[in-house]
């Protein structure tokens, strides 16, 4: 299916006012671009209104909106729009609300590091939140190598230029955060080089006063980094160039790398990385900035540095960008004089060659030159320099360079004190071949010695036959200008030639220029018409829209009143509801203070039974004397059993003796008998009952 991009991005921006759907279709936009990124989904998405819109929404669309920055920013021109919109104040606070998502993370320190790369929203990260969150990025996911590694990517563009930037990553503690990525991921390279990137960074200053209170902690990382990540090369470079930012024409600086031990952990990064030409060449231009103290001079002399310099000179004089700092690194410690004494025939042998070597470069030669002036002052030195055959390379270098007067005057200089040198030794160790001294100079220091005047002699034949040997080089100078003049002639009438062609060529074009003007203004003017009916058509759809939007805003309003009705609504609701929760906790807290009081009764229960237990032994001692009543009364009813039958027997005689009627006083008894036996009265009672009704009927 063929899908047109700018459709269904207007598409999308129709439906911008509702987040539902447009929250839908940006999904399916963002799955669509992924699939198929191509140059027309490019020019789709990479419009100021659809930023807009989507910033609006940001919210409710987080993946999306990160999604789109990384495509955004690597439009040309945007970046100054995504600023200007508030794009990057929202991808603040989505990374601040989003911390724990590695991926939006990751995305975002992306972003924010292609933002960097445009000095006028770099000027701003700070101010809208981008740098604190790279330091809580740093903190949150200290042990995420691939998120740390973005985040300090993008503190790198992010300190590039910017003062201020650097003090609110300082003012929120991220040196120790930065010094923790170094501890943690001590074994990972590419996490180093980067924290090493963002490190030399932030050292980078224009001024001293710049960074005074953070430096000496910037270099005690830096010097601790380099010493224990000492296999990595690029990560040397990166702390060894730092050092060289921070100690910036800082005198404090330069004195507290020496206290911390500094000029060794250089020396020894040198040493094992000896093929590795940045490395040596970064920590050459450190020890430049260094060797301007005479403190740190005097300190390398312990150090052995200077073979370490001369042994780099050696390996690198084929490379200019290492030589160059190399030999700027030795002149400045050549100012030491305990320096000086150390410089032997050996390393002079290794300055001349690798300036012979380099003879074209003007800027070896010259910090050879400097080398050689200074080394040159002292008798021994001049020796020296004779046996390391140095008037070679001055001749070459004073032939070659002749018309710049600075460095003439250093090589004429090393020449004289040279020469000078060696004729105060006596004739027999002058070189005449590599001198050219006037004949008043050379009677002067011969003069009043007996045997000059044979020395004088040979010394005029020799110089005539250089000066035969000159006339011949002259007329041969002379013959080869000839031919290049005769060369040069002929160039100009090539050039005179070719000039014409082009002015034929340039009046050509001139007339194709007029009359594709004369199109142009005419296409121009017919474009201009095109707009003015283009903007009466946006007028007349703009009124329209204005329609639809005042309809719109009354339903959105009707919308309001309904939701704010239904709102008070529930606002009732609530604040019944509120009444019936106090009223419950009213309850509550009666049945607080009840079940406080049940506490009491419980406790006083506790007590109670812990008094039964006394009862209970009184209650056994009762049982066990009711056993024993018992037992007596059952002894005392055998024995009433007895006088039971005994009275009855009484009152059956009595009956029959004194009673008129028998059958009725026997009815009698037999109805109470009876009468007894239902109400199941003891034998005792039943006795007494009828001894009692007896004596009422008068019958006992």
């Amino acid at each position: 299916v063929v899908v047109d991009a700018k459709e269904v991005v207007s598409n999308l921006l129709a439906l911008s006012l509702v987040p539902e759907e447009f929250t839908h279709k940006l999904k399916d936009l963002v799955g669509q671009v992924s699939r198929d990124y191509t140059d027309e989904w490019k020019q789709a998405i990479c419009r100021v209104d659809l930023v807009k819109a989507v910033v609006q929404n940001v919210q409710d669309n987080v993946p999306e909106f990160v999604g789109l920055m990384k495509l955004w920013v690597k439009s040309e021109g945007l970046e100054k729009d995504l600023y200007s919109i508030g794009a990057v104040s929202s991808l603040a606070e989505v990374l601040s609300s989003n911390l724990r998502e590695p991926e939006t993370v990751k995305a975002g320190c992306y972003v924010i590091a292609m933002l960097a790369t445009e000095k006028s929203v770099r000027d701003n990260l700070a101010v809208e939140g981008a740098v604190k969150i790279l330091v809580q990025i740093l903190k949150f996911h200290l042990k995420e190598a691939s998120l740390v590694t973005q985040a300090c990517a993008a503190l790198t563009n992010t300190f590039f230029d910017q003062e201020y930037n650097k003090s609110v990553f300082l003012s929120e503690g991220g040196l120790s955060k930065l010094q923790a990525v170094f501890e943690y991921h001590a074994k990972n390279e590419k996490v180093l080089t980067y924290a090493a990137s963002a490190l030399r960074s932030l050292g980078h200053r224009e001024r001293e006063d710049e960074l005074s209170s953070a430096a000496g902690d910037i270099l005690k990382i830096a010097l601790c980094s380099l010493e224990r990540s000492i296999s990595f090369p690029e990560v040397q470079v990166h702390l060894l160039w730092t050092i060289t930012n921070v100690t910036n024409d800082s005198r404090e600086c330069k004195l507290k790398v020496m206290h911390f031990g500094g000029l060794g952990t250089i020396h020894q990064s040198m040493e094992n990385n000896i093929f590795e030409e940045k490395v040596h060449r970064a920590a050459a231009c450190a020890f430049s900035r260094l060797f301007t103290e005479e403190e740190l001079r005097v300190h390398a002399n312990d150090q052995q540095i200077l073979s370490c310099l001369l042994e780099s000179i050696k390996t690198f004089d084929s490379d200019i960008e290492t030589l160059a700092p190399l030999l700027n690194a030795l002149n400045q410690l050549l100012r030491s004089e305990t320096t000086k004494s150390q410089f032997t025939t050996r390393e002079m042998t290794s300055v001349i060659s690798a300036g012979q070597a380099n003879i074209e470069e003007f800027q070896i030669v010259c910090k050879v030159a400097k080398i050689l002036r200074k080394v040159s002052s002292s008798a021994n030195h001049s020796v020296m320099l004779r046996d390391a055959h140095a008037e070679e390379f001055l001749l070459n270098a004073n032939a070659r360079y002749f018309q710049n007067a600075s460095l003439g005057r250093i090589l004429t200089k090393c020449l004289d004190e040279m020469m000078a040198r060696e004729s105060s030794d006596g004739p027999d160790s002058f070189d005449i071949d590599n001198v050219d001294l006037s004949l008043s100079t050379l009677r002067e220091s011969f003069f009043g010695n007996e045997s000059t005047v044979s020395f004088e002699d040979n010394l005029v034949t020799d110089l005539k036959q250089k000066n035969e040997d000159l006339t011949d080089e002259v007329s041969r100078l002379q013959q080869t200008l000839l031919v290049n003049s005769r060369y040069c002639e002929e160039k100009e009438k090539e050039l005179l030639r070719c000039c014409k062609e082009k002015e034929k060529e340039l009046f050509e074009l001139q007339k194709l220029n007029t009359e594709t003007l004369d199109k142009f203004q005419l296409e121009i003017k017919k474009r201009d018409e095109r707009i003015i009916e283009l903007e009466e058509k946006e007028k007349l759809a703009a009124l329209s829209e204005n329609a639809e939007k005042e309809k719109e805003l009354l339903e959105l309003q009707k919308l309001n009143t309904e939701i704010l009705d239904k709102f008070q609504l529930e606002m009732k609701k609530r604040d019944e509801r509120i009444k019936e929760l106090e009223e419950k906790e009213e309850k509550a807290a009666l049945m607080r203070d009840q079940f406080k009081k049940k506490e009491k009764e419980l406790l006083d229960l506790q007590e109670l039974k812990k008094n039964s237990r006394k009862l209970q032994d009184k209650i056994k001692k009762r049982d066990e004397r009711i056993k024993e009543l018992e037992e007596k009364d059952k002894k005392s009813l055998m024995k009433t059993d007895e006088l039971e039958d005994l009275l009855w027997n009484y009152l059956v005689l009595s009956m029959k003796l004194s009673c008129d009627s028998w059958t009725g006083k026997w009815n009698k008894m037999g109805e109470v008998r009876e009468k007894l036996r239902q109400e199941a009265v003891p034998h005792s009672e039943w006795s007494q009952y009828i001894i009692a009704e007896l004596e009422a009927k008068d019958i006992i």
